[in-house]
């Protein structure tokens, strides 16, 4: 994490970090990505391995085509509702089960923006693509909010249990 972040002042509000600190400083959990013609079941490997809920699906050329997540494969393969169920299983290639063309960010942009796609898109994990297209990373909701606790301790642990909470008396003496 860069230096301005881990050196500010305590009176520093949250919003203003989370409008400044940029996406590729973030500590992110281990990228996985894999090629369209992976089967499933050594995607869900890899998953599980690296304990990671979504993996970046690119081309030989390294830019992105997809992404497959925990979601995907719940909604697509374990317990898909439609009557149109998808003819596939764990041996097929997992292009068939993606999200293609998801929407990403880049790495230049802030936590902020990333908080913002994640709350209006309903996603877990955002792409990270440079702009030739590369793979940069993948940023989870779980790193943004590692980020949160680790550089505002007190204000996340002096959250009420439930948001919209209000504490009438304060406990102890």
């Amino acid at each position: 994490m860069g230096e301005e972040l881990k050196n500010r002042t305590p009176a520093r509000p949250i919003e203003s970090v989370l409008t400044q600190a940029r996406l590729r400083h973030l500590n992110q959990t281990e990228t996985v990505v894999v090629g369209p013609e992976s089967p499933v079941r050594e995607v869900c490997v890899k998953m599980q391995e690296t304990r990671t809920g979504g993996v970046l699906v690119v081309g030989p050329d390294g830019r992105l085509l997809g992404i497959f997540t925990e979601r995907d494969y719940l909604d697509k393969l374990a317990l898909p509702e439609s009557r149109d169920r998808l003819h596939v299983d764990l041996s097929s290639p997992v292009k068939k089960l993606m999200t293609p063309s998801p929407r990403a960010l880049s790495p230049g942009q802030t936590l902020g923006d990333a908080i913002r796609l994640m709350t209006e898109g309903g996603y877990r994990h955002i792409p990270l693509v440079e702009e030739d297209g590369k793979v940069f990373g993948l940023v989870s909701a779980g790193d943004l909010v590692m980020f949160i606790a680790e550089h505002f301790p007190t204000e996340v642990y002096n959250l009420p249990p439930r948001l919209h909470q209000r504490i009438r008396t304060l406990d102890g003496g």
